[in-house]
């Protein structure tokens, strides 16, 4: 196992220095772009101006999605994952150092379970989506912001390497689970708690139908959600809204009926806690809005969506939300 961390640590220090020089000038573009941007970095909900403008038909997400295939073999699923944490590294300005020490953490953990590497590559994938690592003391990502970041950016670069990862997490979805380990939530309904700006309070108006350009993860419980809207208001200073995610109740029961784009997640660290993670570019629809003036973590914003049964049958041009 020794053998095989230091084999795909080094892979990824030539990954990352042996860039094209063409790569590398977009990605320190892209730096120049970040830095003069007034998010902090941990933020991964906002959409930049540039992605309003493009629909999935379009994105280079779709164009990778549709002709890659979830991988078989962890080499595979590791290699994605240092490909888009050096690239990320790169548009960020984080060092190759800070770089290797957070890709060596993830993998170590990803090997605490060797089996799912071995012949469970969806469970690794979606592990390493949960974990709580963080980037660095001074870059607090987690490997879910990082991934989420790239596919709401749609960077043409990190695109196959995110496919290969999306498919792998998406080989979970609950329509291919077995009976008898499928969940659904109280009641059919979703929680989703965080920050929304104001300037973003028009685009969610009742009827209106979008897709989320990244993963979407919800929680069976609304106390989680009280807890990242209050991290929301009191940490990042953003009015507090409370995303409330219906799905067709009937879904619990009748295969025709149930989200057919929704990954049942078990967060490894914290027994019990169980979420929903609806895959990227997924479709909701505004049923109702309660704006709270102001809207704190005591009186939030709310937000009330019904959840798409089937992203395939919605259309490829809908609006993209400008923040989740």
């Amino acid at each position: 196992e020794a053998l095989k961390v230091n084999g795909t640590l080094t892979q990824l220090d030539v990954r990352f220095n042996l860039m094209s020089s063409q790569l590398r000038n977009e990605l320190e573009a892209a730096v120049a772009l970040n830095r003069a941007r007034s998010l902090p970095d941990t933020d991964t909900s906002s959409v930049d101006a540039s992605a309003m403008q493009r629909v999935l038909g379009t994105s280079h997400f779709k164009r990778e999605y549709d002709a890659g295939e979830a991988p078989k073999f962890q080499h595979q699923l590791l290699g994605a994952v240092s490909d888009i944490l050096a690239q990320h590294c790169m548009r960020h300005g984080v060092s190759t150092a800070e770089c290797t020490n957070f890709f060596e953490r993830l993998q170590k953990e990803a090997f605490r379970y060797h089996d799912e590497l071995l012949t469970q590559i969806p469970a690794a994938a979606q592990r390493m989506w949960t974990s709580a690592h963080e980037l660095s003391d001074s870059h607090k990502w987690e490997l879910c912001s990082i991934l989420n970041e790239a596919i709401r950016m749609d960077i043409p670069e990190c695109m196959p390497q995110i496919a290969i990862v999306a498919r792998a997490i998406n080989e979970l979805c609950v329509v291919r689970r077995p009976k008898a380990d499928l969940r659904f939530p109280p009641g059919g309904v979703c929680w989703r708690g965080g920050g929304l700006p104001d300037t973003h309070q028009p685009f969610y108006m009742p009827g209106k139908k979008y897709r989320v350009p990244g993963f979407l993860a919800t929680s069976f419980s609304e106390d989680k959600a009280e807890e990242f809207l209050f991290r929301a208001y009191v940490v990042n200073q953003l009015p507090a809204v409370k995303w409330v995610v219906e799905l067709d109740p009937r879904g619990e029961n009748e295969f025709k009926y149930r989200c057919k784009h929704v990954d049942l997640v078990r967060r490894a660290n914290v027994p019990g806690e169980e979420e929903f993670l609806f895959a990227p570019y997924s479709v909701f629809t505004v049923l109702e809005v309660h704006w709270a003036c102001p809207a704190t973590d005591d009186d939030p914003h709310v937000v009330r969506l019904q959840a798409a049964i089937d992203n395939r049958k919605e259309p490829e041009d809908l609006p993209l939300a400008p923040w989740y």
